[in-house]
């Protein structure tokens, strides 16, 4: 004997379904964002190389002051964390760069346009004593021209937050300022 729900009731389900979406303000094109890759400009001279090195994920948004998810420019540099979508590719890309990566992390070297912003989005999700944490940090950077950097993303667990510092390769010990950026309105 089939079992067959009233008509009243499957409206009545699918409406709630449907309503319940609505609170859901990510476009489509912010979803994509999360499978796209980031190109970055040829490497050529004149360009910024950046060694990220990171755990957790590193999305690009190049030419812009803010983290901007519908562009289709912007994308993921570095993916190490859980995810249904193998990024392996994406790690140990060498594009020539000086030094060696830090111990313990995955890193991939990218470049980015010189003398334009882009802003460098942070993202990790950790457990520590029973208690999940998550962060999501956008940093604004100005990359120099034939400029080398090292970009090392990680999390303070002990104070719950996220740490990204920006080091000269070119002038090792010498930091480079990052300034916190914001979402892109709309």
């Amino acid at each position: 004997m089939a079992f067959r729900l009233p008509a009243a009731l499957l409206t009545g389900l699918s409406a709630l379904a449907l309503a319940s979406c609505g609170n859901f303000k990510q476009s489509t094109a912010e979803a994509a964002m999360f499978y796209r890759d980031y190109a970055g400009p040829a490497a050529v001279d004149g360009v910024a190389r950046v060694r990220l090195s990171a755990e957790g994920v590193v999305r690009i948004t190049p030419g812009s002051d803010c983290a901007d998810f519908t562009r289709p420019e912007t994308g993921v540099a570095l993916y190490a964390a859980f995810s249904l979508k193998d990024y392996g590719y994406l790690h140990d890309r060498k594009l020539g760069m000086s030094g060696q990566p830090p111990a313990g992390l995955v890193s991939t070297e990218v470049t980015l346009q010189a003398n334009e912003p882009a802003v460098i989005t942070y993202s990790n999700t950790w457990t520590q004593r029973g208690t999940q944490y998550s962060c999501h940090v956008h940093r604004r950077v100005l990359p120099a021209s034939n400029a080398q950097y090292q970009l090392v993303a990680r999390t303070d667990a002990d104070a719950g937050d996220c740490l990204v510092e920006l080091t000269d390769l070119v002038e090792p010990g010498r930091e480079v300022p990052v300034a916190p950026a914001q979402r892109c309105p709309g």
